[in-house]
């Protein structure tokens, strides 16, 4: 297998990029890593039980011929302890592919430097982690604006910068949305989307704000 893509971990969040991927990418191959899942869904990819720290279970999955992986966060214990072992499963993967696309989600804002020094090319705050954010990020090259715009959509409201937050620093716009009790997690801007940008990220007419 080559040019597949790999997710580590079982949970809600892969099963929404798979079923992404299988509806969108018919032809994708995807292989999940999980060592706790007994009974895979009958959903189309190839399942690897095992511990995706480890270079053996990596290597099963043919690591070294992968264009992507993304290392999902473990919900069942500690934020800590799950971000810890986040990031030893980014080191081990970067170690085994130094090429290869990687997305790490996390749980805690002060481990994400570690995971970019692990190698993460990506890092996904777990409270944005969203199949959809995912299969956008892994297919950033390929995707256009009206179809950037039709999978967020599914899960989040998507709107023309108002005249008042024109120039506004990305914080303001914030602030704003949340006096009418919207939350605002992103923005499209020229076609890229990005969540969660620098509070000083200025905001421009034709941009599209991302709200919840």
């Amino acid at each position: 297998m080559e040019n597949h893509q790999i997710i580590i971990g079982w949970n809600e969040r892969s099963k929404q990029l798979i079923k992404e991927i299988n509806e969108k990418k018919e032809d994708e191959k995807v292989v999940l890593i999980d060592a706790t899942l007994d009974n895979p869904p009958e959903l189309n990819f190839t399942f690897i039980k095992g511990d995706a720290s480890k270079r053996d279970t990596l290597e099963q999955a043919n690591i070294e011929h992968a264009k992507t992986v993304v290392v999902t966060s473990d919900f069942t214990g500690g934020e800590e302890e799950a971000d810890q072992y986040s990031i030893l499963v980014t080191i081990s993967i970067r170690v085994a592919n130094p090429n290869v696309k990687i997305i790490t989600e996390l749980h805690t804002k002060k481990h994400v430097e570690n995971a970019k020094r692990a190698g993460a090319t990506t890092i996904i705050r777990a409270n944005e982690f969203m199949g959809g954010i995912f299969f956008h990020e892994t297919y950033t090259d390929c995707l256009n604006r009206s179809s950037i715009e039709q999978i967020i959509s599914q899960q989040y409201k998507t709107l023309p910068v108002p005249n008042n937050l024109i120039g506004k620093q990305f914080r303001e716009c914030q602030n704003k949305f949340l006096d009418k009790d919207d939350l605002l997690i992103g923005v499209i801007c020229d076609g890229k989307m990005s969540v969660n940008p620098a509070s000083e990220k200025i905001i421009n007419n034709g941009d599209l704000l991302i709200s919840i």
